[in-house]
């Protein structure tokens, strides 16, 4: 139990499908940041670094696969014991086959709701031979992929009609010094330009989700319009 961590506080759901039709996008983007983040704060650490540390003794590990699954049947397990299905909160994986590219890692929805919320999980930190700026840049954007996490959304792939989404950061890898500092200072490098995705507005704000340190939202214009990125970072290193 992760005790720093604070859960965004909730308004009541409505029994009537008419009032949920109503409710604004803040409203249900809490409901699935208290989601996410209980998940953090509750999760036996211990039993997460030992199925990383399984996956890492693979030829070819799947980390992210595996911590979104381990996220998809935490959820399923929770919903009834905590009274969470009566939210009616669905969670979708994304699917496994290769053949399907531009589907999201995590996509949560509602009957009442009109858009839906989804992440894009990264790995980050050293993990076996793969620098820790590497992962920054498969997290913000990777100029010899033309790719990237957060990149996803600003080209549309994810999110296409909808003015906001999610980034978790898997930290399981070593890392040195200030991750946020890192990352914060490379999506500067990189949204800061005139491009598809321009950082404006506040540009960053730090702590932006129930005040806790693990979260901050980046501000950008995509095709013109607002586009809010909310980053949730979880780290699985040992203790």
């Amino acid at each position: 139990m992760k005790s720093y961590i604070k859960l965004p506080p909730l308004k009541p759901l409505s029994d009537s499908s008419i009032a949920k039709q109503q409710l604004s996008d803040d409203v249900w983007q809490n409901y699935i940041f208290f989601i996410v983040l209980k998940y953090y704060k509750e999760i036996n650490n211990n039993e997460v670094v030992n199925l990383i540390q399984d996956e890492l003794l693979k030829q070819n590990s799947q980390i992210e696969k595996i911590l979104k699954e381990h996220i998809y049947k935490w959820y399923k397990r929770i919903k009834r014991t905590d009274k969470i299905d009566i939210w009616g909160i669905i969670l979708n994986l994304e699917p496994s086959s290769e053949n399907f590219e531009g589907f999201y890692d995590l996509k949560f929805q509602h009957s009442d709701w009109n858009k839906y919320f989804v992440f894009e999980a990264k790995n980050i930190g050293e993990i076996k031979s793969t620098k820790h700026s590497t992962m920054l840049n498969e997290y913000v954007y990777s100029n010899h992929k033309d790719d990237g996490g957060m990149h996803r959304f600003m080209t549309k792939k994810y999110a296409c009609e909808i003015n906001f989404g999610g980034m978790l950061g898997f930290i399981v890898g070593r890392i040195n010094g200030d991750i946020i500092k890192d990352l914060t200072t490379k999506i500067q490098t990189v949204y800061s330009e005139n491009m598809n995705g321009k950082l404006i507005d506040k540009k960053i704000k730090l702590n932006s989700i129930a005040e806790n340190k693990n979260t901050f939202t980046t501000f950008h214009s995509r095709n013109g319009k607002n586009f809010s990125l909310y980053h949730i970072l979880m780290d699985f290193n040992k203790e």
